[in-house]
């Protein structure tokens, strides 16, 4: 499959701001610049490039993820290699299947490798959003600021699987804070991995979902 070139759009809000946008991609095609990173030898794991009449406002073409995967644990990951991020936003607009078993997409960052990054993660199958850490492939919710209780690091809320939405997370040093829409919902403070790392789109299980404008931020 030939790689086609991405179209970065470069706004004047900073030095740092870029925007991964698909429309001068082909249909069917792999986005160059980003790395797929599957858990199975074997993927059942496609990410393409598809036109779409019910794209994100000002595109027409989104990034698709499709899965066969029947065990909805396994993840599927796709990092965005031109930019390394350590503090700053990284936002996306997504779309999912209503109709899968598994509903989850979310916004790695810091990432180091497959088995170490940070995780913010929206479910609609679930009702909720969470944030955790993936250490040494170990994944542990991260609990929210004031938050007393282990449960309440899976914050219930309630997300329209056909329509788009707006996740956006925003990193300063250990704090963390996720958006969804322009609503705050969690924020968290971990000071396992501080250094600069690569950002990122995850989901798992059976989930097909549509990206838009992916948005890195980055802040001095």
């Amino acid at each position: 499959m030939k790689l086609l070139g991405l179209w970065f759009l470069i706004f004047g809000i900073g030095a740092g701001s870029e925007v991964a946008k698909f429309d001068a991609h082909g249909p069917e095609s792999v986005p160059e610049g980003w790395k797929l990173v599957n858990a199975r030898p074997v993927a059942p794991f496609r990410w393409e490039v598809h036109d779409d009449d019910k794209a994100a406002p000002f595109s027409g073409k989104v990034l698709v993820l499709t899965s066969h995967e029947k065990n909805r644990h396994v993840p599927s990951l796709a990092i965005f290699e031109k930019v390394d991020l350590r503090d700053g936003d990284v936002s996306l607009d997504f779309r999912l299947d209503p109709n899968k078993r598994t509903q989850t997409v979310g916004i790695l960052f810091r990432y180091r490798d497959p088995k170490n990054y940070y995780l913010a993660n929206a479910s609609a199958d679930a009702s909720m959003v969470s944030l955790v850490r993936v250490e040494d492939g170990k994944t542990t919710p991260l609990t929210p600021v004031n938050a007393s209780k282990l449960h309440l690091c899976l914050l219930p809320h309630r997300i329209a699987a056909q329509d788009w939405n707006l996740m956006r997370v925003r990193i300063r040093g250990s704090r963390i804070v996720v958006f969804l829409g322009h609503r705050k919902l969690m924020e968290a403070v971990d000071a396992t991995f501080t250094g600069s790392g690569k950002t990122g789109i995850w989901s798992r299980g059976d989930t097909v979902a549509y990206f838009d404008h992916f948005r890195v931020d980055k802040k001095n």
